[in-house]
């Protein structure tokens, strides 16, 4: 939340070493650690984290602000999911094959 906060807030990033890392790599990073360590939890943390920006572009962000910021969230939200495919990916096809989420499918609503 800390990152999303700084990519909200347009801050430059941090200094470590002598290079530059900015704050939306950080929060992509943060976001593939987090969806590699549980997916269930976080698509809800991420459904959290796309209202809590949304109501922060909408309502707090400057006009000429609004397409960057949720530009910069979008691609640091795509990025981290890319991050994480490499166990995403096996863990929704071993989702997918298993016979309670066919079972599930063949119900109607």
């Amino acid at each position: 939340m800390l990152n999303l906060y700084y990519v909200l807030k347009e801050d430059e990033g941090i200094i470590l070493w002598d290079f530059r890392i900015s704050q939306r790599s950080l929060f992509a990073l943060s976001t593939g650690y987090m969806i590699a360590l549980s997916y269930y939890l976080s698509f809800m943390n991420l459904i959290f984290i796309l209202l809590v920006s949304g109501t922060y572009i909408f309502v707090m962000a400057k006009k000429e602000d609004k397409i960057r910021i949720s530009a910069d969230v979008a691609i640091s939200v795509i990025t981290g999911l890319l991050i994480s495919s490499f166990m995403l990916l096996p863990a929704a096809l071993q989702m997918t094959g298993s016979s309670r989420f066919n079972s599930n499918l063949s119900n109607n609503f």
